[in-house]
């Protein structure tokens, strides 16, 4: 409302804790999954790979999900680059922290270090709900550019009928770019755990 504008301590927070929030939300969402139709940025996915199994296609039994990580990293280093980051759905990491080996340990504890990060084959695993559920994607991600246009741009004005309902629209935006040679697409990969188990699993 206009009177909101007055007190601008309190316009202030609510910029800070609301909109420019939900920009950062877009902003990862458009980096991870973005089609690059219209004003959608293209995301890491629609840049990356498909899962080819590496050399462990058909070559694992009772493959999981730690046992696709290893053969993304494998993937990876073929296409000559370093795995670095894997980007895996919030939900579907705590799930895969379930998994545990004949004795009852948790797998994923052989993968984490002191501080609580998940690291396989040199590649962190990164949990983010930009990514949908049971999906993987990334690499190398030192292949991935992004540029950013500008910062965080504000605007106060009206829109619409909010001059006779005594209303501001406030317009918060970021403009910036993504991209990947096409020369280093091979270096990011993709998949779905249950499709990737699949691939590796002996026949």
């Amino acid at each position: 409302t206009t009177e909101m504008l007055a007190d601008a301590s309190q316009l202030a927070s609510y910029v800070e804790s609301s909109l420019i929030k939900r920009v950062v939300i877009e902003r990862e969402n458009q980096l991870m999954i973005g089609d690059g139709t219209g004003n959608n940025l293209t995301g890491l996915r629609t840049y990356a790979t498909a899962f080819t199994g590496a050399g462990l296609a058909l070559a694992v039994d009772n493959a999981n999900e730690f046992d696709v990580m290893i053969a993304v990293a494998t993937q990876v280093e073929l296409a000559h680059g370093i795995p670095t980051a894997l980007f895996v759905n919030t939900g579907t990491l705590a799930r895969i922290k379930t998994l545990k080996a004949t004795d009852g340990i948790p797998l994923y504890k052989q993968y984490t270090d002191i501080l609580g990060e998940m690291t396989v084959n040199g590649m962190k695993i990164v949990p983010t709900t930009a990514v949908p559920a049971g999906e993987f994607f990334g690499g190398d991600t030192s292949v991935v550019k992004v540029l950013l246009r500008t910062g965080v741009d504000i605007q106060i004005g009206m829109d619409g009928n909010d001059f006779t309902n005594n209303l501001k629209t406030i317009l918060v935006e970021q403009r910036l770019v993504q991209f990947v040679s096409a020369n280093d697409t091979q270096c990011l990969v993709k998949g779905t755990f249950a499709a990737a188990k699949t691939a590796l699993e002996t026949t």
